[in-house]
């Protein structure tokens, strides 16, 4: 009897650490500055062979789960509109999901135009994604992120 549940933790505490070591996308975040006070947020995903990920615009959330960027603390800064999907990404009607899907491969582009309103050395969030491949989905994913910005004093 011990061997066995010896046996059936081993292969829980394997499955575990395997699920965990999957990170089949990675992200990185730059600051692009566009004009005084005002910053392109870049972020960049390279995305492992075989996997993809979800647009944030998708046709209903009756499917995957979708992208969401989620900035905390708006104090300092204003977005300029939405984060824009510069990638074009694929479109195409998944049958496990039963609907027309827009996903990501290989790498993914998005940015948020933002203007600093007062002095802030940086913008953080989270930013949420379903990954899957071509038999399995990871479960939802959190993304921390920050960026670096400076504000410079207007000049009268």
């Amino acid at each position: 009897m011990k061997k066995i549940i010896f046996l059936s933790f081993s292969i829980l505490a394997f499955i575990v650490v395997q699920a965990a070591a999957l990170k089949p996308v990675k992200w990185t975040c730059e600051a692009k500055k566009t004009s005084v006070n005002e910053y392109d947020l870049v972020f960049t995903a390279k995305i492992d062979k075989k996997w993809h990920f979800y647009s944030q615009f998708l046709e209903s959330d009756n499917g995957p789960i979708k992208t969401t960027f989620t900035f905390k603390d708006a104090d300092g800064y204003v977005k300029n509109g939405v984060v824009k999907e510069m990638s074009k990404g694929v479109t195409a009607y998944d049958k496990a999901f039963a609907m027309n899907v827009k996903y990501f491969a290989n790498e993914a582009v998005f940015i948020q135009h933002v203007k600093l309103t007062k002095d802030i050395s940086s913008i953080s969030g989270v930013l949420n994604y379903q990954c899957c491949d071509d038999s399995k989905c990871l479960p939802p994913t959190d993304e921390d992120f920050t960026f670096n910005v400076k504000y410079e004093v207007p000049k009268n």
